[in-house]
């Protein structure tokens, strides 16, 4: 699969929480408790990416992405780049499977 940048979000999207601790980065992309979800999402959601600072720059970050409202919480993407380095892509995802579930229409919605 090849994701190009522009269909990415700016490095800092409106989802995005960025914290710096103890040597670590961390991206996460909390379920917001504002929004109606419905049954796509639930209090447990809530996803996070955590680089190393030792061997990730937050310049490395190129940018952020979450997918649509309705699933706050679910899913997150980051996009690091160095150059002459690496160029790769990082997703978290939250999705409970039921046993037998098909979830291949879940997929498709993120």
């Amino acid at each position: 699969m090849r994701v190009r940048r522009s269909t990415l979000a700016p490095a800092r999207d409106r989802d995005v929480v960025v914290q710096d601790e103890d040597g670590k980065l961390v991206y996460s992309w909390p379920r917001k408790d504002s929004v109606n979800f419905g049954d796509s999402t639930n209090s447990a959601c809530g996803v996070a990416v955590v680089l190393s600072k030792h061997k990730f720059r937050r310049s490395d970050v190129l940018c952020t992405y979450a997918p649509s409202s309705s699933f706050t919480g679910r899913a997150g993407t980051i996009g690091l780049k160095r150059k002459g380095v690496f160029d790769f892509i990082v997703f978290s995802v939250y999705m409970p499977v039921e046993r037998g579930a098909k979830t291949s229409a879940l997929l498709l919605k993120l």
